[in-house]
This record gives structure tokens, C-alpha cells and sequence, in this order.
């Protein structure tokens, strides 16, 4: 019998040990006021949480993400200035060189005294300048080595070469 006693203890000790926890079983006493685990109390029911405040909550208007420059995917396409001044000299300067693929955006100033009519040769994209005032206009990018030819009748003419890289 005395064979079976550490036998018994070895088992009662190993079936104790089972389980998912790592934790040991609580052992209830006559004096312990804890709850059994034999009885468990039911689940209490808790409030959700309130969901979280977008990224940029308590930003003033106009400081948000999608109000900053490369905010949100910035909705409008990228665009290259070409800034043309129509005056005594012609359509200055003569020769604008832009990247391929990007579009552009146009801007004629007129300093001549009376309104002049400016277009790019080949596409729709024709306007008006009224004199003193500056407009502009956006065409699409075109492919590396095309050009835009700029005529602003006898005013003068201006060209718009797609290159590599960007330059004067």
C-alpha cells in the first residue's frame, strides 16, 4: 500500500496541474470570502466604448489633411506652369522646357496695349488675354521629345518642349 500512497499523489498532482490555465485552481477555505470557481458569478454587461476621433479631430478648419498640399491624394491632377509674358519683345521666353507626361498649365500676362488672342497649335485650347491681365488655361502632358507651339499671332510665338528633365 505504501507503493500506491506516492503513486496517488503523483496522479492527484498531475490531474491538478491540467488544464488550459496557467494559473493553479483556487482552493476554497472555510475562512476565504472569495467566491468559488465552482459558482461563478455571471458576466457583467459593459458600455462600448465610444469609437475614436478621426485623425485630424479638433484641427481648425482648413489645417486638415486633405486641406494641406499632398493631403489625401490631392484630387486635381499634376500640373506643370508655363508662365509666358506677351509684350514689345514678342512671347517671352521663346523656349519653355517641361517633364513628359505631366500636364500644363498655361499662363499668358499681357503687357501690350490691346487684348491679344493665344492658342496651342493643335489642341482646343485657345483664350483671350485682355491687355494688362493675365489668364491661363490647362492642356494635357504629352510624351518625351513632342512640343506645344504657343502663337500669339503677330504678337509673336513661343514653344513648349517636353524633355527629360524640367529647365529654362
Amino acid at each position: 500500500m505504501r507503493a500506491l500512497a506516492p503513486a496517488a499523489v503523483v496522479v492527484a498532482l498531475a490531474a491538478a496541474g491540467c488544464g488550459a490555465d496557467d494559473e493553479p485552481a483556487r482552493v476554497r477555505t472555510e475562512n476565504d470570502s472569495s467566491p468559488s470557481l465552482a459558482s461563478p458569478t455571471p458576466p457583467t454587461a459593459t458600455a462600448p466604448s465610444a469609437p475614436a476621433p478621426p485623425p485630424d479631430a479638433g484641427v481648425p478648419e482648413g489645417h486638415g489633411g486633405e486641406d494641406q498640399a499632398g493631403g489625401a491624394g490631392d484630387e486635381e491632377a499634376a500640373r506643370t506652369p508655363v508662365d509666358l509674358v506677351l509684350d514689345g519683345e514678342g512671347l517671352t521666353p521663346s523656349r519653355v522646357e517641361v517633364p513628359p507626361f505631366i500636364g500644363i498649365e498655361l499662363r499668358v500676362r499681357n503687357d501690350l496695349p490691346s487684348s491679344a488672342r493665344v492658342r496651342l497649335v493643335g489642341t482646343s485650347v485657345a483664350f483671350r488675354v485682355p491687355s494688362g491681365a493675365t489668364r491661363s488655361r490647362r492642356a494635357e502632358g504629352l510624351g518625351r521629345g513632342d512640343a506645344y507651339a504657343v502663337d500669339a499671332g503677330a504678337a509673336g510665338s513661343a514653344r513648349i518642349a517636353v524633355v527629360a528633365e524640367p529647365g529654362p
